[in-house]
């Protein structure tokens, strides 16, 4: 009797908690085919983007991963260059999920003059082999918008309830998430040295301190992220069609297209990439090579790599972050690309 009375309060437990989440996901800001937004980061930006282009439109237009979010600072450009810009780029950018964030999303609200696409090297390469589930990660709406494929990714997402419903009902969720991270540590690799991640202050001033709420782990999780990053991000012909498919909407809607890649210490390069630091310049050739195919002009700043200017590996911290925009900036006018430009009405210091 004991059992059926548990079973039974169960059942109207995860029922209530099946409930919460459709009332959220029906009154949740943002429609139901554009299921990222539901992210409280991304919905942000999403309704910058929606206010800058009822005003007025950004000379430069960043689109590009967490590495380029926490890299450029636009007040910077505007007020060392005269150039008015807006940071688009968005934590666990593939390029697949940043050409999808750009064509549905960033190209539709504004309509910059120069469009400035992240392409993070490993990523593009005709290397195939990849873990099936990270395959079917990348299939899913979230980088790809299929209809096809949404009811199963909102399924797979039913019971988050992270955003929506109040603490108490996620605690059990939060307990599994943690529990699992736990078991995640155990016997993961481990690099040479830790890796801190101090929290830096991102676009609209949001804090992106990476944490757990940001979905990033620090310690042995990290690394073995990153080590995963170097030998599995591979779906180089898949990124390579959405890189040339965001940049022919760029340049439909008149923008000129750059390509930059973001700032990394070289200790990314010998430590975590197969072959280590000559292997990881030599795809860099490569890659720069065949993007002549594209016909877009490579932004060149000088390189930052000292591991003073960055929290990780792949992340600038503040100081880092003035360091590159200052040199990005400095590219624009040595590669004559931003002279002539007139500072638009768009407001100073708007990010």
């Amino acid at each position: 009797m004991t059992w059926a009375v548990v079973a039974v309060v169960g059942v109207v437990l995860v029922a209530l908690m099946v409930l919460l989440e459709v009332v959220a996901r029906t009154t949740a800001k943002g429609s139901g085919a554009d299921v990222w937004l539901k992210e409280p980061l991304l919905q942000r930006k999403d309704d910058r983007m929606r206010q800058l282009g009822r005003k007025a439109q950004p000379d430069v237009l960043f689109l590009g991963s967490s590495g380029i979010m926490c890299a450029v600072d636009p007040e910077i450009l505007s007020r060392e260059f005269g150039v008015t810009a807006y940071n688009a780029g968005i934590f666990r950018g593939t390029t697949c999920y940043v050409a999808s964030w750009g064509r549905l999303f960033a190209l539709r609200r504004l309509t910059p003059r120069i469009v400035v696409i992240e392409v993070w090297l490993p990523t593009i390469n005709d290397n195939s082999d990849m873990s099936e589930h990270y395959n079917q990660h990348l299939k899913s709406p979230y980088f790809t918008s299929r209809k096809r494929m949404r009811f199963l990714y909102e399924l797979g997402h039913w019971m988050t309830l992270l955003r929506f419903a109040p603490p108490a009902a996620t605690a059990p969720i939060q307990l599994a998430r943690q529990m699992g991270q736990s078991l995640q540590r155990v016997g993961s690799w481990t690099a040479r040295r830790p890796v801190s991640l101090p929290g830096v202050i991102g676009m609209d001033g949001e804090s992106v301190e990476h944490d757990a709420k940001l979905g990033y782990r620090t310690g042995a999780l990290l690394q073995k992220l990153l080590r995963g990053m170097m030998q599995e991000w591979s779906m180089g012909a898949q990124n390579w069609s959405a890189l040339t498919e965001l940049i022919a909407v760029a340049r439909a809607g008149g923008a000129q297209v750059l390509l930059l890649e973001p700032p990394y210490t070289d200790e990314l390069a010998r430590e975590y990439f197969p072959g280590g630091l000559p292997a990881w310049l030599l795809a860099r050739e490569l890659v720069e090579q065949r993007a002549l195919e594209l016909d877009a002009l490579w932004l060149l700043p000088e390189r930052m790599t000292e591991e003073a200017y960055f929290s990780d590996p792949v992340h600038a911290n503040l100081a880092g972050k003035r360091h590159f925009s200052v040199a990005v900036g400095t590219a624009l006018v040595q590669q004559r690309v931003i002279p002539g430009l007139m500072p638009s009405t768009f407001a100073e210091g708007t990010t």
